[in-house]
């Protein structure tokens, strides 16, 4: 503990300031680098450099000093020289957070301002696409392509079983790991996804909510309402086609009972597989 209280002002360059010294006592060896910023979590600070920087108030402050830490770090890759041996991911947990408005955050410390996921729908707790789906940006000089987009289905868990083939390592045998290899996918964007389906779990109830397939077709399952964290989620009658409609405004429910009974189907096998091998919560003394 080096602070008690903490200061917020200043964690977003501790932290920073931490992982480029990090980076330069091993730049002689691998290594494995998890940098989980807490902003932009409400209330949102940032140090004095950055405090007024921006047009979106304390929000778009964080954001940018932020963004000038991503910089720091590859110029810390640069200096050490390793640079063309390193892959960065950049990525979020979650869409925006709805309730991080002046409404909910005036008294404190925040000024109405908050991120947005729009063209998607929905925000952080749902799964609708703006809850769920969130940008990932990825860099290895010569190994993957520069200014690529991938369109393809991808998830957080395919880091696992990713780093671990490019680190020339294998993946625990004894348990299920729900994320896939997708280095081929990095390397050449245009090729398929490894992923047949996707499962989108509640936050709020841990229940699975929706499943889409590879094609884009959305089924959701059962919807949480809005904002009221202990009322129960209701069974929905939604089908959503996301490569036309990536809002999820569109249900075509009614128009497609073929791929609505194969994607119920196919949640409730996942579902009950997931159930079946669910490891006990570990603990760390």
């Amino acid at each position: 503990v080096i602070e008690a209280p903490v200061d917020q002002i200043n964690l977003t360059k501790r932290y920073n300031d931490e992982a480029v010294t990090f980076i330069k006592n091993n730049k002689h060896q691998p290594f494995f680098l998890y940098l989980a910023h807490n902003m932009p979590h409400y209330p949102c600070y940032s140090s004095e450099d950055f405090q007024g920087s921006s047009q979106r108030g304390s929000y778009g402050d964080a954001i940018q000093e932020i963004d000038w830490g991503v910089g720091q770090i590859i110029q810390a890759l640069k200096d050490s020289g390793i640079d063309d041996r390193t892959l960065i991911v950049f990525t979020s947990d979650n869409g925006p957070w709805q309730e991080a408005g002046e409404e909910n955050f005036m008294g404190m410390g925040g000024d109405g301002t908050t991120g947005s996921a729009l063209p998607l729908s929905g925000w952080k707790r749902e799964t609708l696409e703006g809850g769920m789906r969130v940008p990932a940006i990825m860099r290895w000089p010569g190994r993957l392509p520069a200014g690529a987009v991938c369109e393809e289905l991808a998830t957080t868990m395919d880091l696992l079983p990713t780093l671990a083939v490019y680190a020339e390592s294998d993946t625990p045998s004894d348990r299920v790991i729900d994320g896939k290899d997708i280095s081929n996918l990095l390397e050449n964007p245009e090729t398929d996804s490894p992923h047949t389906y996707f499962y989108y779990y509640s936050q709020q109830s841990d229940k699975l909510n929706a499943i889409r397939d590879a094609e884009g077709y959305k089924l959701h399952l059962w919807r949480e309402l809005r904002g009221l964290l202990s009322r129960p989620p209701y069974e929905t009658e939604e089908l959503y086609y996301l490569p036309d409609d990536i809002g999820e405004e569109q249900n075509i429910f009614a128009d497609y009972p073929e791929k609505v009974a194969e994607l119920r189907a196919t949640a409730e096998q996942f579902d009950a597989e997931l159930i079946l091998n669910t490891r006990p919560i570990g603990e760390a003394r």
